[in-house]
């Protein structure tokens, strides 16, 4: 049983008109709509903001400008939960989700309860930890 059942590597990007780089995501996977998933860290100081930002911004841009979902997975300091609790309204506002990289069950029972094969996948944490590496 293999996660490259369930999900694409790099998946194709969302070209944004006027832009000459894409919005690119780690994996993807399919339950109705496609869902890109990019993988975040917080662990770093000093960069939130920019990575809070860029993850906004992308999520904005890939409802934009196709039919995709986009899912982020975060990893941040369990002292900072209203760090995430912040993301996960900002992403809700625009149609996408988020996931903390020390949670994941929510997702993995979202793709394997939309898989054809409708199992879970026990090794999803360790293709998302390559990730945000």
């Amino acid at each position: 049983f293999y996660v490259e059942h369930f999900l694409d590597v790099e998946p194709d990007p969302v070209f944004i008109p006027g832009l000459k780089q894409p919005v690119r995501a780690d994996y993807g996977y399919q339950n109705g709509h496609y869902n890109l998933i990019d993988g975040v860290s917080f662990l770093r100081a000093g960069n939130e903001f920019d990575i809070f930002s860029k993850a906004v911004i992308e999520a904005q841009l890939v409802k934009d400008f196709s039919d995709n979902n986009f899912v982020v997975v975060a990893e941040i300091p369990k002292e900072r939960d209203d760090l995430f609790f912040r993301l996960e309204d900002r992403l809700g506002k625009v149609g996408a989700r988020a996931y903390k990289f020390d949670q994941l069950e929510p997702l993995v029972n979202d793709i394997s309860a939309r898989s054809a094969y409708g199992k879970t996948i026990g090794g999803l944490a360790c293709i998302i930890l390559e990730m945000s590496g």
